[in-house]
């Protein structure tokens, strides 16, 4: 199972947010989930990983999920 820190490292290093759409690479989320995201949670993004931030992401893709209803992002596949 991966550490919190391994996640957080890998959603940062992603091209994808949480919710599917394209974000900036080295940014925890596409800027709309990331303003979709309590104030407090949005101060704790910008925190470094020795401050906690892969604890704070967890909890915010948390968030999205439980209240936002996200989904995994459609399929490119071709229904016939």
């Amino acid at each position: 199972m991966k550490s919190a820190v391994q996640i957080a490292r890998e959603a940062l290093a992603a091209e994808a947010c949480v919710c599917g759409k394209p974000k900036k690479h080295e940014r925890p989320f596409c800027i709309r989930c990331f303003y979709r995201l309590p104030k407090d949670l949005q101060i704790a993004m910008q925190r470094t990983m020795s401050q906690g931030f892969a604890e704070y992401y967890s909890e915010a893709v948390d968030y999205l999920k439980v209240e936002l209803v996200i989904k995994p992002a459609p399929s490119t596949e071709k229904i016939e």
